[in-house]
């Protein structure tokens, strides 16, 4: 027997810090819950071939507003609204987001825009860059490059419109009228993220990029684009987006968390380097960053990982828990199987956990399961969903939940009928507890050869 989660319970608070890493393809999409009923939001992506509609954060939301009182909606704080870095797999479903947050007054108190140190920079590498390329191309290839990029690009624009919104407190909240809020901070340097939010004991530390890194970037950016004008015969860019990516150290408690985003091993050993300098006094300022769970940076990517960087990050005590979030593209064959080689020659009893897995490996696993009944309807089972001409931004399943579905704790269903819908690490604040996990699946109906058969290493016993 499979306990059923429905509207009831999903915004029930927990004493444990829980981090939910939905299963959402080959991109990242995190959320949050801290004790204190406040959420954290880290990237925004969704793939439409795993029959999603939109980032399964929004479609929580959207169902704690249909079941939640006025006065139990209108108080849900997000306490930090993350975008790591820029690319498509990481900010594709940030403009449906933000906009719902706005019309329906949802409270945000901070932004974290990664990486830049400034908003003109953070500006600059969004719009006149890259509309500058754009410029520069020839008429076929423009229009090619346009057709891939248009509803990316208009999502970053219709961010950056309620961004604007939102700091001059034009939200539709009415608490933005007396509740302080933030500036939006920008993920650059080492420092303090000091959202003004009541995490009890939890604070937030900026990694990195540094501002050294963002500077030789914005340069090679500039180099790029005098290629592109020269008409250069030389295809290659010298920037990678990769290369701003934010590294965010959250301290819950006795308790490190670490969100990489897509950061680069390059970038990940430099910041490492200046923080655990003894000169610079990093460790005795804001404390260690030996880790218990990792939000594995790049989808377990080889080029964001080295045995330096697990050897400065994995705990040396204590169960320690890597998520990774992937999807099943057999070109990329993330995670890496030299990354999870390193990390378990690092530590060989890391939990190491990947979104792509399949039913098998979900089924074989000793975690708890539960079926989140709740997300069904955000489900689209339509053959020819994200074919129609219609913006799929605006397809949703919009159904009745059944008052049956609400009194029900237990489901019979077997795990073979159900695909996975997020990993819920449920973080102790204290290290005398381990950290669980708990498996949630929805009715997604969709099976899956296992994915790591092709791999050196096996993550599950059913691999092999």
């Amino acid at each position: 027997m499979m306990k059923t989660i429905t509207a009831k319970c999903i915004h029930t608070i927990s004493k444990k810090l829980e981090v939910i890493l939905f299963n959402v393809g080959q991109g990242d999409h995190i959320l949050l819950k801290f004790p204190t009923s406040e959420y954290g939001i880290i990237d925004f992506h969704y793939e439409t071939s795993n029959n999603i509609v939109e980032p399964p954060c929004l479609s929580y939301f959207k169902e704690l507003k249909r079941t939640l009182s006025k006065e139990e909606f209108e108080a849900i704080t997000i306490s930090f609204f993350c975008i790591s870095h820029t690319d498509k797999d990481h900010v594709k479903g940030i403009s449906e987001t933000i906009e719902w947050f706005h019309d329906n007054g949802v409270f945000i108190k901070e932004f974290w825009l990664g990486a830049a140190k400034s908003e003109s920079q953070l500006n600059s590498f969004l719009r006149v860059k890259v509309n500058s390329l754009i410029d520069t191309f020839n008429l076929d290839e423009k229009l090619r490059y346009n057709s891939s990029v248009d509803s990316y690009n208009n999502g970053l624009e219709t961010f950056f419109k309620y961004f604007e919104k939102w700091k001059n407190r034009e939200f539709k909240s009415t608490r933005y009228k007396y509740e302080k809020i933030g500036v939006g901070e920008y993920l650059a340097e080492i420092r303090l993220l000091s959202p003004p939010c009541t995490l009890g004991n939890s604070k937030a530390v900026n990694l990195g990029p540094l501002i050294s890194q963002l500077d030789a970037y914005s340069n090679n950016l500039n180099l790029d684009i005098i290629k592109k004008i020269l008409k250069v015969k030389d295809n290659s860019n010298l920037v990678d987006k990769n290369l701003m990516s934010h590294i965010i150290n959250i301290k819950f408690g006795d308790t490190n968390l670490l969100f990489g985003g897509d950061t680069d091993k390059d970038i990940w050993n430099e910041c490492l380097a200046k923080y655990l300098e003894p000169a610079n006094m990093f460790t005795e300022i804001f404390g260690n960053i030996d880790s218990h769970f990792i939000k594995v940076s790049h989808h377990g990517s080889s080029n964001s990982s080295s045995p330096s960087i697990w050897k400065n990050i994995i705990s040396k005590g204590g169960n320690v828990y890597l998520g990774i979030s992937a999807g099943r593209n057999k070109s990329y064959l993330h995670p890496h199987s030299d990354t999870l080689k390193e990390v378990r020659d690092c530590r060989s009893d890391s939990n190491i956990i990947s979104t792509n897995i399949c039913n098998s490996c979900i089924a074989s696993s000793s975690f708890d399961k539960e079926h989140h009944s709740w997300y069904d309807n955000f489900i689209s089972r339509s053959k020819n969903y994200g074919k129609e001409k219609s913006n799929p931004f605006d397809v949703l399943i919009n159904q009745e939940i059944s008052k049956s579905s609400l009194d029900t704790d237990l489901t019979t269903e077997p795990i073979t009928n159900m695909g996975l819908f997020a990993y819920i690490f449920e973080i102790p604040d204290n290290l005398n507890e381990e950290i669980k996990v708990r498996i949630a699946l929805t009715n997604t109906n969709k099976s899956h050869d296992c994915f790591f058969t092709g791999h050196t290493e096996k993550l599950f016993s059913c691999c092999l």
